[in-house]
């Protein structure tokens, strides 16, 4: 194996013969930073490598089997810098929910993984995730594999999270079955400034993407972390999994992301209960709401747009009570954008209005 220990670390070292498979980083953060990441490989489960196949080095070191940078996205460093951290929005001194939503392109729990969204909650109150803010790259707030691209584009990275499968190959891991871990850790290869510092150290932090939160770049190394902060604690609790929406309660907060209602029946919720976090939420998932709507608005049309014009009289008065419940209700659901796999439902829906309109108005 040609094993060779760590000069700075007594538990690791490098070898010939290693180990990999995908890596789904729902959450890696601290009262700084914080970031989510798919890792994807070009493999199905737990592979043995050797040398280069496992993790190149040097220039050599997207070449392995597995993307060892991911596809990240990391709120200071997609240029909100106001969006977590101590005393922002999402007050990382405070409890918080970390919500994790996996979205699918036909909206099936087989379909191909097409999103990866990020929420959080706190308080009682739910944020969206911060939207990017970086020059030349379109505004995102979740992962899927237009934003990869851009953000590898725009931040002059190689996209080695495309050439080892992308989207499609962290959803079949995920549909295959993964193990949680969760676990406090120190950095003895890059001291974590790839989380909360400027990184790659050797660039302008002006650069797109370097910036990735407000630690020093002379920070984190694993011997002044282990002095210092040797006892550090994290909680995680009420760890749940279930349909998109079912894993969380709270109010939305109105702002930081953007409140897409696609919705699928797979989604993980972590929450983190410690002085380094960070909550937020995204708004609920909406297919429910909409098939209520669905069904009453279709009940209502077909008895309003019959034929019978000695109907009239009872037509009206269902009329009326439709446009009165209507108006209690204010009418949302059905003007909000609705899940792919409910299309034909709005079609229906549509003809059915048409119909309730032209039956009241010609008779």
């Amino acid at each position: 194996m040609q094993w060779t220990g760590s000069t700075n670390d007594t538990n690791s070292g490098t070898g010939t013969v290693g180990s990999c498979c995908n890596e789904m980083d729902i959450w890696e953060a601290n009262s700084i930073s914080t970031a989510y990441t798919p890792h994807p490989c070009t493999v199905s489960g737990q592979k043995s490598c050797t040398g280069s196949t496992c993790v190149g080095e040097g220039d050599a070191r997207l070449s392995g089997i597995c993307d060892p940078n991911g596809c990240d996205f990391n709120s200071y460093r997609m240029g909100d810098t106001s969006f977590y951290g101590p005393g922002k929005k999402v007050d990382s001194t405070k409890p918080f929910t970390v919500v994790t939503q996996f979205l699918t392109s036909d909206n099936t729990t087989t379909g191909t993984l097409s999103e990866i969204r990020r929420l959080y909650v706190q308080n009682g109150v739910v944020f969206a995730n911060s939207k990017t803010s970086i020059p030349n790259m379109p505004v995102y707030d979740s992962i899927s594999t237009a934003y990869c691209n851009d953000m590898m584009t725009a931040t002059n990275n190689t996209n080695a999270f495309q050439s080892h499968g992308g989207m499609a190959a962290m959803g079949k891991a995920l549909q295959n079955g993964m193990v949680l871990v969760l676990s406090v850790w120190d950095d003895h290869a890059a001291n974590m400034l790839w989380l909360d510092s400027n990184y790659p150290t050797d660039l302008p932090a002006t650069n797109p993407g370097v910036a990735r939160g407000t630690c020093a770049t002379t920070s984190g190394k694993p011997t002044d972390v282990e002095a210092n902060a040797g006892n550090i604690q994290v909680k995680f609790s009420n760890i749940k999994v279930g349909p998109i929406g079912s894993t969380y309660t709270g109010s939305p907060s109105g702002g930081g992301g953007s409140t897409t209602t696609t919705t699928t029946r797979t989604g993980t919720t972590t929450t983190t209960t410690t002085t380094r976090t960070s909550t937020s939420s995204a708004p609920q998932a909406t297919q429910t709401k909409y098939g209520q709507w669905y069904v009453l608005l279709l009940f209502f049309t077909r008895m309003a747009s019959t034929n019978d014009n000695s109907q009239w009289w009872p037509r009206l008065g269902w009329t009326l009570c439709l446009c009165i419940w209507l108006v209690v209700q204010g009418f949302q659901p059905v003007l909000q954008p609705v899940p792919l796999n409910a299309k034909g439902r709005l079609q229906d829906a549509g003809v059915g209005i048409q119909v309730f309109f032209q039956s009241l108005l010609f008779g």
